[in-house]
């Protein structure tokens, strides 16, 4: 996603941003909790209520690293 000031808001702030949409991805993990975004490694981290972690690249989509946690 990117991001872009806020023009004519008629606030000084720097923290008048709109979300612009530079595509998607699909995630059809069953029991899907959660979805983070890691801007440091530009992935996106997917944890499910099984217990599964994934990790998938932001740019392309292609899933980097795959856990599954059982306790």
């Amino acid at each position: 996603m990117a991001a872009a000031a806020s023009p004519g808001s008629g606030s000084s702030t720097s923290s008048d941003w709109i979300v612009l949409r530079d595509g998607c991805l699909r995630c059809d993990e069953v029991g899907l909790r959660s979805l983070s975004y890691h801007p440091a490694l530009n992935a996106i981290l997917a944890v499910t209520s099984r217990g599964s972690i994934k990790v998938i690249d932001g740019t392309s989509g292609a899933i980097l690293q795959a856990s599954a946690l059982h306790g």
